[in-house]
């Protein structure tokens, strides 16, 4: 799971790099890879997206199983976003 941390934290530098650097056409698509992977992160691994919350919230427990719902649902909402907005943008 060290790995798939790795990468998708290496994903979200990239397409905050790129958006700086070309945004247009191909950064949108970017950032929606980037809301996709992360949002399949969080389903699948939601001590991943604790450890980022953990940081600002000291207190958290990662530990506890009774708070993976609230990185799960963010997972969910972000990738229902990415399916609505790609399905608005191909019959667009």
């Amino acid at each position: 799971m060290k790995l798939t941390d790795l990468l998708v934290r290496a994903l979200v530098v990239v397409t905050f790099g790129w958006l700086l650097v070309a945004p247009g056409e191909w950064s949108f698509r970017l950032v929606l890879a980037c809301f996709a992977a992360v949002g399949w992160w969080a389903m699948l691994y939601p001590q991943g997206i604790l450890v980022w919350a953990k940081t600002a919230h000291r207190n958290l427990d990662l530990d506890d199983r009774s708070i993976y719902w609230v990185p799960r649902l963010i997972g969910v909402c972000f990738v229902l976003g990415v399916f609505v907005i790609t399905f608005v943008d191909v019959w667009r």
